[in-house]
């Protein structure tokens, strides 16, 4: 990292590099080149508001010929638009480089810098909602000011991949916190971005409402909120801040924060419908994730103590065949669940607590195969430990997915979480799968959940009933969860422990 430079310097060291727009947005741009007669200003803005790099270059362009004509600083886009000329402004933008261009063989790297963007787009929508429900007469101006929050954060991310293992993981990035990017870069992004914003000549409004200071401009704090509230529901919908931070904005919309949630949770999946880039997917993505009451059964009546069960069989164990359906048994789950619940003190080895753990899935929910995988190579892998249901030869003995990239699984080493693909949301999560996750475990409905211990990600279990005549069902998927919720519990108090 350069961590000489100061915020000007990093100014001047981009000031001969072209500055990227998103491929999906150069796209568009050649498409209305057809239709050049037929586009409007406010279409144009629209597109515009989708790409904060785009919004920064059309900004920049009208407020820096404003110093010999226009009278005003200009911060509506559509305004911009329409003083640049439509034909203008298809012809300047369409010859503009895409991120892609420089980053479409290196997915992880591009993930990033598309990361980078989505926060701006995240907080321009809520800025703008939120604004809308004020009633205050400009939103746009409080959209593009949100919009454009973050322009420092995509520029580095895009100029310096030196720079890019600092905001790995991208939900909980070290260089997110300010102090650390003074200490590595030589300024904190908001340093950088208002020193952009000053180079660039775009409107001091931008600079106000981006201001941390302007405590008493209520505009300036929906912007802030916003970016904020990005930032958290980011690391996930369950993040401790977010009831202080719905508080907050319930306070300047005078509603209640569950409204709020709703209002967030609305303008986050319409966003999420029209985001281009499935391999960044957005935090509506994951809402079906979100963790519900995990039941607790009752102990089983009649049933007698017995000794725990003994260890698993090595990973990757012949089992039964794939096309013979499990019969489940609700005594044996119940003995499970009442074994692990009385050896969590810390009595069991890691064998027996998995052991049990698998039984209670294999034999008494009836799930066919299962897979118990640990993190590996520095978190940043997950691999199989166990697997049951599949010989040496089949692909799902050797599960095994990094974690260098935000899909599925990332997501889920991120906090407690269960995902049941069905064919309820198989369209909405199947692109999020890892690239090669489909030929490891082959088609079909599945369960999935991480385990953490003592708030850290120690691996997941996978499961799946691989039949036509048994297919996956809401209580099965109750009982995986509780099973999983039990693993974790259990691991928990084997920390001190070798595993």
């Amino acid at each position: 990292m350069t961590g000489t430079l100061d915020a000007a310097g990093w100014v001047a060291r981009w000031h001969t590099v072209s500055t990227p727009i998103m491929g999906a947005t150069a796209q568009t741009i050649q498409r209305l080149k057809d239709q050049i007669d037929r586009v409007s200003p406010n279409q144009l803005a629209k597109l515009a508001a989708q790409d904060p790099m785009l919004a920064a270059h059309l900004l920049r362009a009208v407020n820096n010929r404003r110093k010999s004509g226009v009278a005003a600083e200009v911060v509506s886009l559509e305004a911009a638009v329409a003083l640049l000329g439509t034909r203008r402004f298809v012809e300047q933008m369409g010859q503009l480089p895409t991120i892609e261009q420089r980053y479409g063989q290196q997915p992880a790297a591009m993930a990033q810098v598309l990361q980078q963007i989505l926060r701006c787009r995240m907080a321009a929508e809520l800025a703008f909602d939120w604004s809308v429900a004020r009633v205050d007469v400009k939103p746009d101006e409080v959209e593009v000011a949100a919009l454009l929050h973050n322009l420092a954060g995509c520029l580095m991310l895009h100029h310096e991949p030196a720079v890019q293992k600092g905001w790995q993981p991208w939900f909980d990035a070290p260089l997110d916190d300010p102090k650390l990017q003074q200490e590595k870069l030589g300024c904190t992004l908001t340093a950088l971005n208002q020193a952009l914003f000053a180079k660039w000549s775009l409107p001091a409004l931008l600079t106000e409402l981006n201001d941390v200071k302007q405590r008493a401009n209520l505009r300036a704090s929906v912007v802030q909120c916003a970016c904020l509230l990005v930032r958290h529901i980011e690391a996930g919908w369950q993040h401790p801040a977010l009831p202080d931070d719905l508080a907050m904005v319930a306070g300047m919309l005078k509603i209640e924060p569950d409204q709020v949630l709703a209002r967030i949770q609305r303008v986050l999946l319409a966003l999420a419908r029209t985001w281009p880039y499935p391999q960044c997917p957005t935090p509506a993505n994951w809402l079906p994730m979100l963790p519900g009451a995990w039941p607790r059964p009752q102990p089983a009546r009649g049933v007698p103590p017995t000794p725990a069960a003994a260890p698993i069989p090595p990973p990757n164990v012949p089992s039964q065949a794939v096309a013979e359906p499990i019969k489940p048994s609700k005594a044996i789950y119940e003995e499970v669940v009442k074994q692990i619940r009385s050896h969590l003190d810390g009595t069991l080895t890691f064998n027996e607590m998995m052991g049990l753990v698998i039984r209670g899935m294999h034999d008494g929910i009836g799930l066919a195969r299962v897979v118990f995988a640990l993190m590996a190579g520095g978190q940043r892998q997950v691999k199989a430990r166990y697997v049951i249901g599949a010989t040496n030869q089949e692909p799902l003995a050797r599960f095994a997915f990094d974690l260098d990239q935000p899909h599925l699984l990332y997501k889920l080493m991120q906090k407690t979480s269960g995902v049941w693909l069905s064919s309820a949301n198989q369209a909405q999560l199947e692109p999020m799968l890892p690239a090669a996750m489909r030929q490891c475990i082959g088609n079909g409905d599945f369960f999935v959940m991480s385990i953490f211990v003592h708030n850290k990600p120690v691996g997941l279990l996978y499961a799946d009933r691989r039949s036509t005549t048994n297919q996956l069902d809401e209580a099965s998927y109750q009982a995986f969860k509780q099973l999983a919720m039990l693993a974790g519990e259990g691991l928990g108090h084997l920390a001190g422990k070798s595993m």
